[in-house]
């Protein structure tokens, strides 16, 4: 798998990411299909999305740890299988398409090598070694190429993926700024920063690091009149036409 750095540099126009797809118009459950078509059909450059391990130790796309919010089921999403795992439906529904979790298979499937992935492992208790040798598997299998990058708040996860494939670039999400954070910054494991933007006032110590950028989740005109003159590589946002009237594209 080839990967080239240059490749995420982009100081006129960052990177537009739809933050778990777009549920903007439809309301579309987040992380499914629908929501990734909405967030394309906005206009966006490609998807943020979850990652899980079900009990069958395939990946799905999902966010929280448990299917409460989003199924009305008291269990964890490791507890069942993918195929129990689509038989669930999510709850509060407002548009009549029969929406399940998606597997990153079927993500990859459908768009290919056309968009960019923010593919962000979530943080669990215990070893990745599975999941992290699942992804690899399937990013071998698809080949997105320089248009995939992996991001998680447990740096575990980004130092063991370095430590066996080098390919691919890897992001540390951050919602605070302690000494465990800067130091963090300046490892060498560590390619793109992922700030939260309420941390936004800290942006010119970010640039001391000299990595890529992309904030997440930027979702209003104060904010991203702030970003316009840094040099970033991307931006995460739920609004992605107020991204693309701002900046103009």
């Amino acid at each position: 798998m080839v990967f080239s750095k240059e490749y995420f540099e982009f100081p006129e126009r960052p990177l537009l990411m739809a933050h778990r797809g777009s549920q903007l118009i439809k309301k579309y459950p987040e992380n499914s299909l629908p929501a990734f078509r909405e967030g394309l059909q906005l206009g966006t450059n490609g998807i943020e999305f979850d990652i899980r391990l079900s009990a069958d130790q395939k990946i799905m796309v999902f966010h929280d740890r448990t299917l409460l919010r989003l199924m009305g089921i008291k269990k964890e999403l490791r507890e069942f299988s993918a195929a129990q795992l689509q038989n669930f439906r999510f709850i509060n529904q407002t548009v009549p398409e029969d929406v399940k979790i998606p597997t990153l298979r079927e993500v990859l499937q459908e768009f290919g090598n056309q968009i960019y992935y923010n593919i962000e492992i979530k943080r669990i208790f215990g070893s990745y070694a599975i999941l992290i040798r699942k992804l690899y598997e399937i990013l071998e299998n698809f080949k997105p190429g320089h248009k995939v990058w992996i991001s998680s708040f447990d740096p575990r996860v980004l130092w063991h993926w370095r430590r066996q494939y080098s390919a691919i670039p890897l992001a540390l999400l951050f919602d605070k700024w302690r000494l465990r954070e800067r130091w963090l910054c300046q490892q060498s494991f560590i390619d793109i920063l992922h700030p939260g933007i309420h941390l936004i006032s800290r942006s010119e110590e970010f640039q001391k690091y000299q990595k890529r950028i992309c904030f997440w989740t930027v979702n209003s005109t104060n904010e991203l009149e702030k970003l316009k003159n840094q040099k970033l590589m991307g931006i995460i946002s739920d609004d992605m036409p107020l991204i693309k009237e701002i900046y103009k594209y």
